[in-house]
């Protein structure tokens, strides 16, 4: 913050938000100025008045500005939750898909179910012939053809902490 005179003026950074840095400035000029009231006159009650008023409304500009700050904070990382919980629903829809690839495997090649097809074999039961790709960097175990198949974390993703093992069925 540089000041100039009575005046102040806030250096803002480029990507915080501009109604934040405008309730600041509003904040720092009101209150800051360090400007003494006049007490003397024909109502000396008058500027204890004002000042009351002033920091009053200064009061209502620094709450505006802690809710605006944490309205941001909570929106971004609402957005931060929406893609884990996405990357999550992407996991588990490529093990829906490898779970149907694996019965159908088990039907054409007639195999029981001890069976263990690998994801070369499986690969060309998906579309364009490509085994699903990592969301983040998860690995998918195919497993059995009477089990589930299974996707072992490699980093957190909401509650799953990295090495946790992810299933179909997981809330």
């Amino acid at each position: 913050m540089v000041r100039t005179g009575a005046r102040h003026i806030l250096a803002v950074p480029r990507r915080s938000n501009f109604r934040c840095a405008l309730l600041l400035d509003l904040f720092v000029s009101l209150v800051g100025t360090g400007k003494q009231l006049p007490t003397t006159g024909p109502d000396p009650g008058r500027s204890s008045r004002i000042a009351a008023v002033g920091v009053g409304l200064a009061a209502i500009l620094l709450g505006g500005l802690v809710l605006g700050t944490l309205h941001q904070f909570a929106k971004t990382h609402a957005q931060l939750d929406g893609d884990d919980g996405y990357a999550l629903a992407r996991i588990r829809a490529n093990l829906r898909a490898i779970d149907n690839v694996k019965t159908m495997w088990a039907a054409e090649h007639r195999a029981d179910s001890n069976a263990i097809p690998s994801p070369v074999e499986l690969a060309s039961y998906f579309n364009m012939k490509l085994f699903p790709q990592s969301v983040r960097d998860e690995r998918y175990r195919v497993g059995r053809i009477d089990e589930q198949p299974t996707a072992v974390l490699t980093v957190k993703i909401l509650q799953y902490r990295a090495g946790t093992t992810v299933t179909i069925d997981d809330p």
